[in-house]
């Protein structure tokens, strides 16, 4: 119980309803029988202090970990000795590329193969394979330095973006900026009263 005393229920709860919302797996219930629980929290990739959280405080299910532990083994629900094919975990990989996810690192690209595609693979594996497919997208990674998307401006005060600045705003100050998109020279720069009126905002754009 000490273990389970160290989760964070915000945390959980909110983890909980990411991997539900996001990934869109068939969530079984939340009166679901408790083998068809821990099978889905498993498949999402989570260790067993999680999965004993999730029991505890979204389901009120106690499950201690040693519990946990044996119930596992008896669904035969091991990533260790279940491990997918290395050309199948390629190939998968080379197709997440082709549709456009080539900038996941390998922590994002292992939970999608585990997940979305059912590939059972370890972390370090996904780490090796992406370094051999792809050596320049893990550099410029490792460097911060991703190209994630093209932008297009056609000239001079084609495009111009606005943006505000409140960390000063409890002592009574907003600052707004513009910059050029095409030069990306700074045009004006103001301070006002506040940033919830648009007006002010607006005054300094016409102006």
């Amino acid at each position: 119980m000490n273990k389970m005393n160290a989760c964070n229920l915000p945390m959980l709860l909110y983890t909980f309803s990411f991997s539900v919302g996001v990934w869109g797996l068939p969530y079984p219930g939340d009166a679901a029988p408790l083998n068809e629980l821990v099978e889905y929290y498993h498949h999402l990739c989570y260790k067993s202090l999680q999965i004993c959280g999730f029991l505890c405080y979204a389901h009120g299910i106690y499950c201690s970990w040693s519990m946990l532990k044996r119930l596992k083994r008896r669904l035969n629900l091991r990533r260790r000795e279940n491990q997918t094919p290395l050309p199948v975990v390629i190939q998968t990989i080379m197709n997440l590329h082709e549709q456009g996810f080539r900038d996941l690192g390998y922590r994002s690209m292992w939970r999608a193969l585990n997940i979305q595609f059912g590939v059972c693979v370890t972390q370090s594996r996904v780490r090796h394979c992406l370094k051999a497919i792809d050596p320049d997208g893990v550099a410029n990674r490792s460097r911060r330095r991703l190209r994630r998307r093209l932008y297009f401006n056609r000239g001079p005060n084609f495009l111009i973006h606005v943006d505000g600045y409140d960390k000063l705003k409890p002592y009574g100050i907003a600052i707004h900026g513009a910059i050029d998109g095409y030069s990306r020279k700074m045009l004006w720069s103001t301070a006002s009263r506040s940033n919830n009126n648009p007006r002010f905002t607006a005054y300094s754009f016409l102006s």
